[in-house]
């Protein structure tokens, strides 16, 4: 299923590995199992936490992200497998050999497809998109003419919580860094599970910044935290504390599922399906469909 992300940060207690099973045992009568095959992502947010390396090994080999929160909750490290695909050092060859037009091709997708989730977004929360969509259909290969900037100056400028977006700044920013991390997180093994290397991307390139294109595939997405962002200000405008409650919504939403030709999947299937369909291409198969999401909001 892949589908579960494990945020423990409720209660102390100790994580450990049997017969394939993650047990989390919260107390001598508290313990719950969950196969390894069931998660997207882990999430340590306790300081009383206990991990096995049997268990930090296992979610490694089964290609899981482990995300590291630091004494303020927010995510401060994360831990990801060295080896994703069997085949991963072919496709690793490919990834580094791949044209220059097929990357810039895949990326005008990407942004056409991230400007239209942001479209879908204004037209929920504001009634209309703001000429969003217009300015999807105006995306280049490569996106030379930045339209990707364009559009996110008129999003910010219309959303009701946000005037811009600063991630330092100590406001609804906080949320969305949060969410934008797990996102990222999934992302990062949709990578790595496909067998391209998360440090080469077709867009960002920044030397800091090791999964660089987990952070072009999951542009699409960003949409979905930020709704989630909205409705939490909706609730609370004038509180900025990233609490338990405030963090599980945030999950949950990426828990919710996308449109993909037709068919409601969940948004770690759609990110792998981005990357399956890149993996494709920079192997030479010019043509295959990155199966970027059609609607992101169908709950």
């Amino acid at each position: 299923m892949t589908d579960r992300i494990i945020d423990l940060s409720s209660y102390g207690g100790k994580v450990r590995l049997e017969n394939h099973l993650l047990v989390l045992e919260f107390n001598e009568i508290n313990t719950v199992t969950v196969p390894l095959e069931d998660i997207a992502v882990v999430i340590l947010d306790n300081q009383q936490m206990v991990i096995t390396q049997p268990a930090l090994g296992a979610l490694g080999e089964s290609r899981i992200p482990v995300v590291i929160t630091d004494r303020k909750h927010m995510p401060s490290s994360i831990l990801f497998p060295l080896v994703g695909n069997g085949k991963q050092t072919e496709y690793f060859m490919e990834q580094i050999k791949a044209p220059v037009p097929v990357s810039k091709k895949a990326w005008k997708e990407i942004i056409q497809a991230k400007i239209l989730s942001q479209a879908e977004l204004l037209a929920i929360t504001r009634g209309k998109d703001f000429g969003l969509r217009e300015i999807a259909k105006s995306v280049k290969s490569g996106d030379t003419t930045n339209r990707e900037s364009l559009a996110a100056q008129r999003y910010w400028s219309e959303m009701p919580f946000l005037d811009r977006r600063n991630r330092d700044e100590a406001d609804a920013n906080i949320y969305l860094n949060y969410g934008y991390t797990i996102l990222h997180a999934m992302a990062s093994r949709a990578v790595c599970a496909a067998g391209l290397h998360p440090s080469i991307g077709i867009q960002h390139h920044h030397r800091n910044n090791p999964f660089c294109l987990a952070s072009d595939v999951m542009e699409p997405f960003r949409a979905i935290v930020d709704r989630e962002v909205w409705k939490i200000w909706q609730e609370e405008p004038e509180t900025t504390e990233l609490t338990r409650d405030r963090k599980a919504k945030l999950l949950y939403a990426l828990l919710g599922k996308v449109m993909v030709n037709d068919e409601r999947i969940s948004v770690f299937k759609a990110l792998s399906g981005i990357c399956v369909g890149l993996r494709k291409r920079f192997c030479g198969l010019k043509d295959a469909s990155l199966m970027l999401p059609d609607g992101i909001f169908v709950n």
